[in-house]
């Protein structure tokens, strides 16, 4: 690796874990400022969702039964534009 690099992630070793999740979006999103943007709205979402998880103010569903669901809804759905044709 190179010097410039080495140093910076030297650096980060001092930072705290939510300093260097924050320093890693930035680099991530570096090259495609347009979407950095976006990508931080969904970061900030998935995270405030996730403490709201934590606080006991949402619910938890589980996956399987939600796939499940899904598949159900998919193939009443296909069903009926068939029936339609």
């Amino acid at each position: 690796m190179n010097e410039r690099v080495d140093a910076i992630l030297e650096a980060a070793r001092l930072l705290t874990s939510e300093e260097r999740r924050e320093a890693a979006r930035r680099l991530m999103s570096a090259d495609e400022p347009a979407l950095a943007a976006v990508d931080e709205a969904w970061i900030s979402e998935a995270e405030a969702r996730y403490q709201s998880y934590k606080r006991g103010e949402v619910e938890a569903l589980d996956a399987d039964e939600v796939l499940a669901e899904l598949r159900t809804w998919s193939d009443k759905r296909k069903t009926r534009k068939r029936s339609l044709r």
